[in-house]
């Protein structure tokens, strides 16, 4: 999913230096660490640093320069080959594998949906899928974005010796689409460590007891009936609880401002835009409850951030957010206008209700750890190599 800061992670505080290696050398495709880090790439961020913290033997490939962001503990292990004129696209499918071989890699990790097709078979392979959005919702997708993921996903899924998926949903959702791969697909769950706000950071004001969303501004987010569902909200209710939108601007999402306009709630409306570590911790931590009703999400990362804050969520009853929202969340029908609002309106009127949510929150988090997840794919790394 898609959102705006990277998480504070134990394993960025370590180096590698000193650390005991594993005999398993993991090659990892790098892509997602050349642009602002989004939900993927705090992904990928946070599942090598917590693979280092293990002892494992990674290089991370990358093509040209890392964004500024990324730790120093993802540079120190980068192998980094100057682009020219190719395309990103075309040096991992076609350069990058023979990179790979020559350095010996025991297993390679494609861990946002792709793997480089031609990769020598003595290297065996690790595909991560998050999501089928270009399956199931292709109309919210970037042009660019669907077309990659259509001719790019299905020969790595081919490829891959193992598949891991973020969520029981996911899983099903690919062993339906893809049945010949349905014996490798396993699930790995995220973590999700607290997005903390930094010491002495400067507190920007805020409005007392709002509603929030985080997420990409883009369709699938379903924002435009989140905002038609509060338009609904009597008076009194949105006049005591704005509505707080934060979020860098996606691709075909309607200007917000003017539909809020049009709804005659802008006065109730706070656009952010893409925000800062410490601006997001400081919105987790002072909202009433998150709004997230996703039309479709691999798994959802905002609802488990919301709920390390001890955050209750509105979400959808759809695709993977009931299962990762447990029992901390109310659960409405991302579709339908009246129930997203229905929701709204009984979670903030029913304090008790509320704070039952609430005392689930946290506990429901714990579940989603990366030194576990990263455990786990250590050892799908580990029973690869040994079958050879």
């Amino acid at each position: 999913d898609p959102i705006s800061a990277k998480t504070t992670s134990s394993a960025s505080k370590t180096s590698s230096a000193g650390r005991r290696r594993h005999a398993v050398r993991i090659g990892i495709d790098g892509g997602s660490f050349l642009s602002r880090r989004t939900g993927i790439g705090r992904y990928v961020e946070e599942m090598s640093l917590a693979l280092l913290d293990l002892g494992a033997d990674i290089t991370i490939y990358i093509p040209k320069a890392m964004a500024p962001e990324v730790p120093g503990a993802i540079r120190a292990i980068a192998s980094t080959a100057s682009l020219g004129r190719i395309s990103g696209q075309a040096w991992t499918q076609f350069f990058l594998p023979a990179k790979v071989a020559d350095d010996g890699m025991d297993v390679f990790w494609g861990p946002a949906h792709r793997l480089p097709i031609c990769l020598s078979r003595r290297v065996r392979t690790v595909l991560t899928i998050h999501d089928l959005v270009w399956k199931l919702y292709p109309e919210t997708m970037h042009s660019r974005t669907y077309l990659g993921e259509r001719f790019l996903m299905p020969p790595s899924i081919a490829r891959a010796d193992a598949i891991a998926a973020d969520t029981e949903a996911t899983a099903s959702t690919l062993r339906h689409y893809f049945p010949s791969a349905a014996s490798r697909i396993s699930v790995i769950y995220p973590g999700a460590p607290p997005v903390t706000q930094a010491l002495g950071s400067t507190t920007l004001t805020l409005p007392s007891n709002y509603i929030l969303f985080v997420g990409t501004l883009e369709p699938r987010k379903n924002l435009e009936r989140l905002l038609q569902a509060y338009a609904t909200l009597p008076n009194e209710l949105k006049a005591k609880h704005p509505l707080v939108v934060a979020g860098g601007q996606g691709w075909r999402q309607r200007d917000l401002s003017g539909l809020a306009s049009e709804l005659g709630i802008e006065r109730h409306i706070q656009l952010e835009g893409f925000v800062s570590d410490d601006r997001l911790a400081m919105l987790y931590s002072q909202c009433l409850f998150l709004a997230f009703p996703s039309v479709y999400e691999g798994f959802g990362l905002p609802i488990v951030e919301a709920n390390r804050s001890g955050r209750p969520v509105l979400t959808s009853r759809s695709s993977s957010m009931p299962e990762v929202g447990g029992a901390a969340c109310h659960l409405v029908d991302p579709l339908d206008v009246q129930s997203i609002a229905a929701g709204l309106q009984k979670m903030i009127e029913d304090r008790t209700y509320r704070d039952q949510l609430s005392s689930n929150a946290e506990a429901n988090a714990d579940r989603f750890n990366w030194g576990a997840s990263a455990k786990l794919l250590l050892s799908q790394f580990a029973t690869l190599v040994a079958t050879k």
